[in-house]
């Protein structure tokens, strides 16, 4: 028997105005984790490259114990605005809870703000109740459109690429298309690349 895939549509982000004003159409990258055991503990590690999904269209992934898919919504391909990590299995079993066969409409919290808002469909046995996640169950909210169900799933799980966490801060590498100065030392930030940081919970 093959292993079963989830398919997953996204549908719509929702950031308010007054946390963040997008200057171009939204657009999202996912990544797709793998759990891997270490004599140092577990780790995360992305084996397949980062991949841009439209919005509507579905794309595919098989479901492995403690695989995981983190959704970044995107301003411009330098300005990640909201990002969510969520193991496939958590939401292949929220289907298998309330499906009818029909695909499910969910909504998952985003980081720090913000609500994405997609559609799951399970293909395949999951093998039974022995099979369960450690995510946080889920939530209604009744500010979700119809026939939606919220996620809220364990935040920051799992770290953007290129990035630093320093005393529960979490640092993202930042090209800058004009002269800034560092709001720490005040110093002027020069250099190639993605020579700066910028802090992605409070926009510092």
């Amino acid at each position: 028997m093959s292993d079963p895939f989830i398919r997953i549509k996204l549908i719509e982000v929702k950031i308010p105005p007054s946390m963040y004003n997008f200057t171009n159409e939204p657009s999202t990258s996912v990544n797709i984790m793998e759990k891997e055991v270490t004599p140092a503990g577990v780790d995360f590690v992305q084996k397949k490259k980062t991949f841009f999904p439209d919005w509507g269209r579905c794309f595919d992934s098989h479901i492995h114990d403690g695989r995981r898919m983190q959704i970044i919504i995107m301003d411009t391909p330098d300005t990640p605005v909201s990002q969510v990590t969520v193991e496939l299995l958590t939401l292949a079993e929220h289907y298998r809870a309330d499906s009818t066969g029909n695909a499910v409409k969910l909504a998952l919290d985003l980081t720090p703000s913000g609500q994405i808002i997609m559609q799951v469909k399970v293909y395949g046995c999951l093998g039974g109740d022995e099979i369960h996640s450690d995510s946080q169950p889920f939530i209604p909210s009744s500010e979700l459109p119809k026939n939606a169900t919220a996620l809220r799933g364990r935040r920051g799980a799992i770290k953007f690429g290129n990035a630093n966490e320093v005393q529960g801060h979490l640092f993202l590498k930042k090209f800058f298309r004009q002269p800034v100065y560092c709001s720490l030392c005040h110093e002027f930030i020069w250099g190639f690349g993605k020579e700066g940081q910028t802090e992605m919970d409070c926009r510092k």
